[in-house]
């Protein structure tokens, strides 16, 4: 399926609509992107998603990861347990949070 997806389309589209500014750049579109995807592909929650994607290589492989990972690159506040809050990856990808 990683094949049949345009990447390059979704980060010309979606990736035009973040803005560098204060705080934190930008999470990766192909990142956000893949993980909505199998949001919704799996009926997913954001908490199930995000618990998944660090439990399988194959959904880390679809959303671009070069290597294997024990943790989700989404939580980047210090102190703040990675996934604490359910909707963190919808927030960031389209400004809402469905959990």
């Amino acid at each position: 399926m990683t094949q049949s997806i345009d990447w390059d389309f979704l980060a010309r589209e979606i990736g035009a609509l973040y803005r560098d500014g204060p705080g934190y750049p930008p999470l990766p579109t192909r990142l956000m992107a893949g993980l909505h995807i199998i949001k919704y592909m799996d009926d997913l929650s954001d908490k199930e998603v995000c618990r998944r994607f660090v439990e399988n290589p194959c959904y880390q492989y679809f959303c671009s990861a070069a290597f294997f990972r024990h943790e989700l690159p989404l939580d980047r506040t210090p102190g703040v347990p990675t996934c604490s809050n359910a909707s963190v990856f919808s927030r960031a990808f389209c400004g809402t949070g469905h959990a």
